[in-house]
């Protein structure tokens, strides 16, 4: 289990969360797997969230988010393979 916190000037945010894999025992290796993750996913979505204003947006009939959201990274992934 992870207990998370944020602070932001006017009030402060706490969260857990529960994961199960087959690190040993040790938190060290356990913790830096999770923040690495995190940074992988918090990266991901904010270049989502600016390139393609995605948190504004809703679609919500049938498929249709996780229509819209596999092709703003097949975009994303696009522009990535353009500039390197």
């Amino acid at each position: 289990m992870v207990e998370r916190e944020r602070q932001f000037e006017d009030r402060t945010e706490c969260e857990s969360a529960c994961y199960i894999g087959s690190i040993d025992r040790n938190a060290e290796p356990f913790a830096r797997a999770i923040r690495s993750r995190r940074a992988v996913v918090n990266s991901l979505h904010g270049v989502l969230d600016v390139s393609f204003r995605e948190d504004g947006r809703r679609v919500g009939k049938d498929n249709a988010a996780e229509n819209v959201a596999v092709l703003r990274h097949v975009a994303l992934n696009m522009i990535k393979k353009k500039r390197s």
